[in-house]
């Protein structure tokens, strides 16, 4: 079982240990798909965001660049959520932010992502504790995230990267600014005809910028499949 220490204020660390991420033995990677293009430029600063533990390096990172607070994942599960699981700060009203301080997002289609809001991911096999990290950029439907122990051994991803599961959600950091509701597709993203593009909904399309529609990608002869945070797909 991965565990980790929970920072409680800037600078000082609990006893208390917060297990998350992926285990020993995942196949967790830092490529959501083989026709995925990673990409290597930032929007964020990421500097000061430290090695440890998921939910350990969040509690650093956002005290130290932000200066505000990131709770603690609490003893017992929630769900099907672990005992000090990453995802019980997102799954336990008990474990939330401050909401006078960060504004709770679900991740339901109506929103995209900005640059440090901080994401939450679901348990998935193998990994009862889930995942934490913070948003650098968003393309297409892929969401770019900075994070640590993402493929364990406690330490900082050496780029931003995908998830290889959809989120929960995020929480903005309400100084930062509005989080703009996304009513349309995303230009450069590919989406199944009938999700956010006209078209048929066994066709693949691509997003066009400027508000210019969509253009026709390929048909997809299994149908196409449409996914959360990330780009749509062929079946």
């Amino acid at each position: 079982m991965k565990i980790a220490s929970s920072m409680i204020a800037v600078g000082v660390v609990s006893a208390l240990v917060v297990a998350c991420s992926a285990g020993d033995g995942s196949d967790a990677s830092y490529s959501s798909g083989e026709d995925e293009l990673i990409s290597y430029t930032t929007k964020g600063d990421w500097h000061q965001f430290p090695n440890g533990q998921c939910l350990a390096a969040i509690q650093g990172f956002y005290p130290a660049k932000f200066g505000v607070h990131v709770p603690l994942a609490g003893p017992g599960s929630w769900g099907s959520c672990a005992a000090y699981g990453a995802c019980k700060i997102w799954e336990d009203p008990n474990n939330r932010p401050d909401p006078n301080v960060w504004e709770r997002i679900p991740n339901d289609g109506t929103h995209v992502p900005e640059t440090y809001d901080m994401i939450v991911y679901p348990p998935i096999s193998g990994d009862p504790w889930g995942h934490i990290a913070s948003v650098d950029h968003v393309e297409g439907k892929n969401i770019y995230v900075m994070d640590s122990n993402y493929v364990a051994h406690e330490q900082k991803a050496p780029h931003v990267h995908t998830v290889s599961w959809p989120a929960l959600g995020w929480y903005h950091l309400r100084k930062l600014g509005n989080e703009p509701a996304v009513v349309d597709c995303v230009p450069g993203g590919y989406y199944c005809g009938g999700d956010k593009v006209d078209g048929n909904k066994n066709d693949l399309y691509r997003c066009n910028s400027g508000g210019h529609g969509e253009t026709f990608v390929k048909a997809c002869s299994n149908g196409c499949r449409v996914n959360a945070g990330r780009d749509d797909s062929c079946k």
